[in-house]
């Protein structure tokens, strides 16, 4: 363990050893984490689609079931972004997207935008007025 975060600690729980007892209940496990990572591979795409209930992108369930990737409309009426990359140990998506969009990116945020946008009249193919989804 680094020096600094050992004052730290010292300072913070007055007896640093308590934390390597060998009392499970007393000891705190783990490793350090990065505070930067840099994503590798990263690439993007705009696609286009009309209907928002079909999936835009084949899921890691569905390549071992070997199942057809989805299709893509060349005409659709909205755009959406594809992004892959691949990140390091302990690095999550949703971190890495909330630093790309700099936006909120926890599921309640995320489920609000999705309810107001405007794509959702066409959930299910149906055309705008149609919906039977939507009231």
């Amino acid at each position: 363990m680094g020096k600094k975060a050992k004052v730290c600690l010292c300072a913070a729980l007055k007896n640093y050893n308590v934390i390597f007892s060998p009392d499970r209940e007393y000891t705190l496990s783990g490793s350090y984490r990065k505070i930067l990572h840099l994503p590798q591979n990263m690439s993007w795409s705009v696609l286009q689609y009309t209907d928002p209930e079909i999936p835009l992108a084949q899921a890691d369930e569905d390549k071992l079931l070997k199942f057809d990737p989805p299709v893509i409309a060349e005409d659709g009426k909205f755009m959406a972004i594809q992004i892959s990359i691949t990140l390091g140990t302990a690095a999550y998506a949703t971190m890495a997207l909330r630093e790309i969009t700099k936006m909120d990116t926890s599921s309640h945020v995320q489920s609000s935008l999705t309810q107001k946008a405007e794509d959702q009249l066409y959930r299910g193919g149906m055309e705008e007025g149609f919906n039977t989804f939507r009231e």
